[in-house]
């Protein structure tokens, strides 16, 4: 007797393949670190002693895995293949988006100086830290913002299928040999913990 069923097989649906997905999980991931960046900035903005120890995790989160990493996916990759298919309303944001790179890597840049302080702040220093781990925190919160309400669905619709999987491939070559999401996960739950 031949196999029957009353029900008809189920179509399968193919989901294609978005590297934005995995850029999303990167935000995901750093709006994770910048909360523990503005939690830190507020004790110290609330008098208390400067966490120099958690700011320097915080910091190399932020080096390794912002900058070094995603904006490395979304700088040499993402944004130069969006800009390749020629797609006009991303010419200007791209460089936009390149420079607010830039200014929040500047910011970055001067939060490094608290990474290990050879002595206890000064009240003035305190405040410099403070001032400047809000402001870089809501500059790359405001960034994320726009990537994904703009340039990402943008990416989804302008960057077909196979150059997704080429990008998506190249994202893992960035990726190979450092930290993952899950370990860096770890960390900044251990800090929130500590």
């Amino acid at each position: 007797m031949p196999f029957s069923t009353s029900r008809r097989p189920r179509p399968f649906r193919i989901v294609p393949l978005r590297v934005t997905a995995e850029l999303r999980e990167d935000h995901a991931l750093i709006r994770r670190g910048l909360a523990e960046l503005r939690r830190l900035a507020d004790q110290v903005d609330a008098g208390m002693r400067f966490p120099a120890d958690a700011v320097a995790s915080v910091a190399r989160f932020l080096r390794e895995f912002a900058e070094h990493q995603h904006h490395r996916k979304e700088e040499s990759l993402l944004l130069a293949t969006l800009a390749a298919h020629g797609a006009d309303d991303a010419a200007e944001g791209v460089g936009e988006l390149l420079r607010d790179h830039e200014e929040s890597r500047a910011l970055f840049y001067t939060l490094i100086l608290f990474w290990e302080p050879t002595q206890p702040l000064t009240a003035e220093e305190s405040a410099a830290f403070v001032q400047v781990a809000r402001t870089y925190a809501d500059r790359l919160e405001r960034h994320m913002e726009v990537e994904e309400s703009r340039f990402f669905p943008l990416a989804d619709r302008v960057i077909p299928g196979d150059e997704q999987v080429d990008l998506s491939a190249r994202f893992q070559e960035i990726d190979a040999g450092r930290r993952t999401r899950s370990q860096w996960a770890e960390l900044l739950a251990e800090l929130r913990e500590a």
